[in-house]
């Protein structure tokens, strides 16, 4: 929500890359090594394709590891992980909201970490005005500089808000975004977002060719 693979998107598009999407779902399995296995065949997949490889949510394939010995098991498929970004010769982008809870050897495999803060309230209000459609009817005490001092939100939470207090005021046949529905609809977005004081970064894996 607060941009981050946009700019990785925009970055290989900058550079003329492919992007490759690593879909964490469909990397980790149930199944005794097949985690591993589907890793190491990404990154081979990638090294062949020069793409650019994206890995949203990173924490949720190199997070910290067991220290325990009944959940030693479970740092298999970090370790092959980490083993893989240490050999990739190409581009690897990571983001993660919970940079705290990432493996700290993936500290010395990262190039460059950038932090992508939330907007300020000017950002906001700005936000709230780019994302509100012209043909969406809206209640005259809908007041956009209240709401950007207000809440603390990315503009992906902004643009999810949007999207529905639209359905609720569809839903009762009425058009018009009233302010109570956009009200509502943040506190629910609120509910499911992570904190504001988390931080959201961006890591950098960079091959030789962009560096130089």
């Amino acid at each position: 929500g607060t941009g981050k693979t946009l700019t990785a998107r925009g970055f290989a598009g900058t550079i003329g890359r492919k992007i490759k999407q690593i879909n964490v779902p469909e990397v980790l399995s149930k199944w005794w090594g097949e985690t591993e296995n589907n890793i190491s065949r990404l990154f081979k997949k990638a090294n062949e394709s020069d793409s650019v490889l994206i890995l949203d949510e990173a924490d949720s394939l190199v997070h910290k590891r067991a220290i325990d010995q009944d959940r030693q098991h479970h740092n298999s498929h970090i370790n092959v992980m980490l083993t893989e970004i240490e050999r990739f010769n190409g581009i690897l982008i990571m983001t993660t909201n919970f940079a705290d809870n990432l493996d700290p050897a993936l500290e010395r495999r990262v190039d460059i970490k950038l932090e992508f803060p939330r907007p300020e309230p000017g950002e906001r209000i700005r936000i709230w005005e780019e994302l509100i459609p012209a043909r969406l009817p809206l209640a005259n005490d809908v007041n956009f500089e209240w709401l950007g001092g207000e809440f603390e939100l990315s503009g992906g939470e902004i643009r999810n808000v949007i999207k529905n207090a639209a359905r609720v005021a569809m839903s009762r046949n009425n058009p018009r975004v009233e302010f109570r529905d956009i009200l509502d609809s943040i506190e629910m977005e609120r509910l499911k977002s992570p904190e504001p004081s988390v931080n959201r970064i961006g890591f950098f894996r960079t091959d030789k060719e962009v560096k130089s």
